[in-house]
């Protein structure tokens, strides 16, 4: 009888371990399509299983049109009763796709892949998430409609690249302000570079590195806050 006890016990506690991190389902399962290549479609918007079994995670791969202009990515997506949380916008997924006007990113995503809204003029404003870790070479590049950009704390890096044309924020002409999260340790080659919009910048007083023409070609820049 102590055995049985034990045994529910156990079983219970291994049921409450492995549910307690289980995501908040807050996706839209009911637009959800799998398509004959594996492809996950759901409002509009592309996904491709990037997790395990034990790690059910979603990679955003595009949209299904170059005409749309507003797009909201989701969070989850409840998928064949498993939830999966989206955490990276894969490599050039919305590369020139000039329509595009605004986009609202989930507050679980962690990475921005290279050339992910490369080339997006018609993108005026985004807000980046507190979540996300990481954004790769080339991500913003000529996306002259940005304005400004606020990176959140959560961004160590803006990563070096070897020249301009793969500046993470290079060729956003129409930005004029940026503020950098307090977090920043590095800014990396040609990140800002031609961005001969921009005016301002507030840096934190984190920052120990500043890369090879990183504001090159910035003309209008004439001032620059750092924060103590």
């Amino acid at each position: 009888m102590k055995k049985a006890i034990y045994l529910l016990l156990a079983l219970t506690q291994l049921f409450i371990s492995c549910n307690k991190d289980e995501p908040e389902d807050t996706g839209n399962s009911e637009n959800v399509t799998i398509m004959e290549d594996g492809k996950i479609l759901a409002d509009n918007i592309y996904f491709n299983k990037s997790g395990d079994s034990y790690n059910a995670t979603l990679e955003v791969t595009g949209a299904n049109s170059k005409s749309l202009t507003k797009l909201v990515i989701p969070g989850t997506l409840k998928i064949s009763g498993k939830i999966y949380t989206v955490t990276s916008i894969y490599r050039e997924a919305f590369f020139d796709h000039t329509e595009l006007t605004s986009i609202e990113l989930p507050n679980t995503l962690k990475t921005i892949g290279l050339n992910a809204f490369r080339g997006c003029t018609g993108l005026t404003s985004i807000e980046l998430p507190e979540t996300l870790e990481t954004i790769e070479l080339a991500a913003f590049w000529g996306c002259t409609g940005l304005t400004s950009i606020e990176l959140p704390n959560s961004v160590t890096t803006i990563k070096d690249a070897y020249q301009s044309i793969y500046g993470t924020f290079s060729g956003c002409t129409g930005l004029t302000s940026v503020t950098l999260g307090n977090s920043l340790v590095n800014i990396g080659a040609y990140a800002f570079n031609g961005c001969t919009g921009l005016t301002k910048i507030k840096m934190p007083d984190s920052v120990t590195g500043i890369g090879e023409g990183a504001f090159g070609d910035c003309p209008g820049l004439t001032s620059v806050f750092v924060s103590v």
